[in-house]
């Protein structure tokens, strides 16, 4: 009898934490560096993770832009009906 085989839960869970850089984002989203910033500050997209001490360097959970834009969609169709 074979066992069932289970997902490997680090590679499931590293496959939820890619980042995103700036430009990444922005090519992603189709927003500009302005806009994903406004939309931070009013809480309406994910905020950016610190990757240094400094703060100097950011990325985003590639994970949470994804939702954002599944939520924009979700959104449209609501909008729509």
């Amino acid at each position: 009898m074979n066992k069932p085989i289970k997902p490997n839960f680090l590679a499931v869970q590293a496959q939820q934490l890619q980042m995103l850089s700036l430009e990444q984002t922005k090519v992603k989203t189709a927003l500009s560096k302005t806009l994903i910033y406004k939309l931070v500050a009013a809480g309406a997209f994910p905020a950016p993770v610190p990757l240094t001490k400094s703060g100097s360097r950011v990325g985003w959970l590639e994970s949470e832009v994804d939702n954002y834009i599944l939520q924009c969609a979700a959104n449209r169709v609501r909008r729509a009906a």
